[in-house]
């Protein structure tokens, strides 16, 4: 149940923390003055989340809801207490719209956002009222309802692979699992259903991969964008044992080599060499199960670039 004011005391990274009060509030009453304001990247609830981002706070979660908990992603550690709702007044949150009964999926405890800072079908802005749709096996797994001229964040739901969470887990069948890239589409006023394409921000977060946490910022288009650059992303997971996955972005066709070396220099396996294609998600999966516990290196060759990235595989 709700109480009086709690002080808390986060670490780095993420804390699970309730709200404490009986009345909802928004996001800058409740947290305006606060460390955790200045000390907090972003915080995720129950299929919503908001992100400090070019120092405004954009995303879904528009403040806290009486009797709920939230994910507070912290930069540094910091204590706080929530601001105390003003006196004499009963507010409540807005809800957010309810999709379409062929759009809505389950909650999952494993859960993952597209934060979508613009959204173009033939460089013509999405329309108010359109739903951004995220499936994963041919399943919805999320969806939004899209504001023009807004920041939305797009909910991914991930599989739950618990027998001890039965309910939850044949809920979530079929939804993404770690490593899978989800489909986004555009389900128009009109009864269209438009493919689009998700491309990362350079100083993103995260990946276009799902993971059972987290968040990445990008942008949607009808066409596929050719990257800025060539980009080696970081290899997931990592530590791992014995598989990790690679992904790679090319800003132009070349010739690739992606080979893995040991901390000796030493070349342990080469997993492309040949001409590619300018595309982003280029992904390798490198299984290291006939190799020995230790730190390897990840090395990506182009024409005119050379990328590397340190792994470790523990077993």
């Amino acid at each position: 149940m709700p109480t009086a004011p709690v002080s808390y005391a986060t670490h780095t990274g993420n804390n699970l923390l309730s709200y404490s009060y009986s009345d909802d509030q928004l996001l800058d009453d409740a947290l305006g003055g606060t460390d955790a304001y200045s000390l907090t990247d972003a915080i995720y609830g129950e299929g919503i989340m908001t992100t400090n981002y070019g120092g405004l706070w954009v995303g879904s979660m528009l403040g806290f809801e009486a009797g709920s908990g939230y994910w507070f992603a912290a930069t540094a550690p910091f204590q706080f207490e929530y601001n105390v709702p003003a006196s004499g007044t009963f507010f409540r949150l807005a809800e957010i719209p309810e999709p379409p009964q062929l759009l809505q999926f389950a909650q999952s405890m494993n859960q993952y956002f597209y934060l979508i800072t613009e959204a173009f079908i033939d460089d013509i802005e999405l329309l108010t009222g359109d739903w951004l749709v995220a499936k994963c096996n041919d399943t919805v797994v999320g969806s939004r309802q899209y504001v023009a001229g807004s920041t939305i964040d797009i909910p991914i739901m991930g599989y739950v692979n618990d027998s001890s969470l039965s309910s939850l887990q044949n809920r979530t069948s079929g939804y993404c699992e770690v490593g899978d890239t989800p489909e986004i589409e555009v389900h128009k006023s009109t009864g269209e259903i438009e493919t689009m394409h998700f491309t990362l921000d350079e100083n993103s977060p995260g990946g276009t991969d799902f993971q059972p946490f987290g968040h990445a910022v990008g942008r949607l288009n009808n066409t596929m964008e050719t990257p800025l650059s060539v980009v080696l992303h970081k290899a997931y997971p990592n530590p791992f044992n014995p598989v990790t996955t690679i992904k790679y972005d090319l800003n132009v066709s070349s010739n690739v080599e992606l080979a893995i070396y040991d901390v000796r220099g030493r070349l342990v396996e080469m997993l492309v060499d040949k001409y590619q294609d300018a595309q982003s998600d280029y992904k390798v999966l490198w299984n290291a199960d006939m190799y020995a516990s230790g730190v390897y290196f990840v090395r990506l060759s182009t024409n005119d670039a050379v990328k590397t990235n340190k792994i470790m595989l523990i077993k």
